[in-house]
Order: C-alpha cells, then structure tokens, then sequence
C-alpha cells in the first residue's frame, strides 16, 4: 500500500473513531442532564420547608408580603438603560394592564417621566446602598 494511501485510510479510521467517541459522550452528557432535570422537576419546593436562617431576619414574612403586593400580577423590572427608552416611548400600550412595576434606587426617575403618564406608580422599589441617598 503506498504511504498516501495509508495515511488515508488512517484519517478516516481516526476521524470516524473520533465521531462515534463525542456521540457517545454527547448521549452519556444528554442522559446524564436529562435525568438531573427530572430529579429538580419532581423535587417539590415549598417554602415553609426552606430554611431561612441565614437569610435577613423575618425573610419568610418579607417574601409573603412580597407575594401579596405582586398578588399574581406580571412583573416588569425596570433597570436603567435603553429599554428604558422604549418603554417611555411605547408606555401608553400599558395603560389598562395590571402589572406590577418594580424599580431600582432612582426609581423617582422612572416614576415621574414614564409612569406618571399612565397614573400609575412603582410597585416595589428596590434601594441598593448609595452614598447619595433615593435620589443618587
């Protein structure tokens, strides 16, 4: 056999070993994921069973009261950046929906600039520690 064909036939051996090695593993990694969802999905969590105790104090309370504002509605995060800018401008199609608004620190911006044209007002704000206070 000449050293070209050789080297040919040794190609196509290594690459069609290599193939059926990674689909081997890519079954073994699908499996292996698969059932890893399964255990999560039948896994119940309910909250009375989580432990709170290194969480902020009453933290089971603050998640009810939480729950209690949100009372089932779809929530909208608003974050500062460009979605911010649609949203102004589009804000109006959200005029006779239930949502609740959340907010992050300077929250009055969003408030006064885009919600108030809606008469509505944030839900749940979110204040992270900042030197300058609500309104930094």
């Amino acid at each position: 056999m000449s050293k070209i064909l050789k080297k040919i036939v040794i190609k196509i051996l290594t690459v069609s070993l290599i193939k059926r090695g990674l689909e081997r593993v890519c079954h073994i990694y699908d499996k292996i994921w698969t059932e890893i969802g399964f255990n999560l999905f039948n896994r119940k969590q309910e909250l009375s069973m989580m432990d709170f105790s290194h969480y902020l104090p009453n933290t089971k309370e603050r998640i009810e009261r939480l729950r209690k504002v949100i009372n089932k509605r779809p929530v909208v995060i608003i974050l500062p950046g460009s979605s911010v800018r649609e949203l102004e401008q589009r804000i109006r199609e959200l005029k006779d929906c239930d949502v609740c608004y959340l907010g992050l620190s300077g929250f009055w911006i969003i408030e006064k600039y885009i919600l108030e044209k809606i008469n509505r007002n944030l839900s749940v704000v979110m204040c992270a520690a900042n030197p300058g206070g609500l309104d930094g």
